[in-house]
């Protein structure tokens, strides 16, 4: 488990089945502690995940 400050965050290699190589080398470097929470949520709340993409796109469309 990796510490951060206030954050406890926990990853599994499986939890990288879905992101292609090049972001997983990225989101293992320690410089990305928010890049891989994130992931590591939108893995784990693909609903909610798709949900908020979603609402972004239009958020985005309308600008």
């Amino acid at each position: 488990m990796a510490e951060y400050k206030n954050f406890n965050i926990s990853f599994r290699p499986e939890d990288f089945s879905a992101v292609d190589s090049l972001t997983a080398e990225f989101v293992t470097s320690n410089k990305s502690m928010i890049a891989r929470e994130a992931i590591h949520y939108a893995l784990e709340n693909k609903e909610d995940f798709k949900r908020y993409l979603m609402k972004k796109a239009r958020t985005r469309k309308n600008d």
